[in-house]
């Protein structure tokens, strides 16, 4: 026969090291405390608290991403641009426009069109003024340097001072630039 024994102070003390370390990623003001029964998890603008009870047999990785969704839903800051996109038109398009009346010399050789993006800022590097962007249409992660401090921007962000998604998002762009296109978020 095999017994597993798990340690909950052992479990405990590693979830400590490992959620401080996501927590100084988090583009959120977060503070947590522990005790026998499980993690108190704080949202500091809102003051919502999240109690998660303690699992050993789940790996601490997999407990502390099930604590980020909870808080990523809710509070993660997201920002947004309008962007105008042209493109040439794919052969089922212009089948349907010559379908619909069209003559073959009349379909445009390039299509445009203005598309809403809304980005989740996902990490922050503070020391190198980088954030994670993840693009909640299509779950693609890119990574951007601000030019500017990005701690005065989330905290910009955080009292209100923009008035809503665009301007932010326009705010952030006009001082950022992409770095890398990374892994698409499953």
């Amino acid at each position: 026969m095999i017994y597993v024994k798990s340690d909950l102070n052992k479990y405990k003390e590693s979830f400590v090291k490992k959620f401080e370390s996501f927590a100084d990623k988090s583009p959120i003001l977060l503070s947590f405390y522990t005790d026998d029964l499980g993690v108190t998890i704080i949202h500091e603008n809102s003051q919502t608290r999240y109690f998660y009870e303690w699992s050993p047999e789940i790996p601490i990785k997999s407990f502390i991403h099930h604590i980020k969704q909870d808080l990523s839903i809710n509070h993660y800051p997201r920002i947004a641009r309008k962007v105008e996109i042209t493109r040439k038109p794919t052969d089922e398009e212009v089948a349907k426009m010559i379908e619909k009346g069209t003559s073959v010399d009349e379909v445009p050789s390039t299509i445009t069109y203005k598309k809403n993006e809304i980005y989740r800022i996902d990490k922050i590097i503070a020391m190198k003024d980088e954030f994670v962007l993840i693009d909640e249409d299509t779950n693609k992660q890119s990574c951007y340097k601000m030019d500017g401090s990005s701690i005065y921007f989330l905290r910009n962000y955080r009292n209100g001072e923009y008035k809503d998604i665009y301007e932010a998002g326009n705010d952030f762009f006009r001082k950022s630039h992409l770095l890398r296109e990374l892994d698409k978020v499953e």
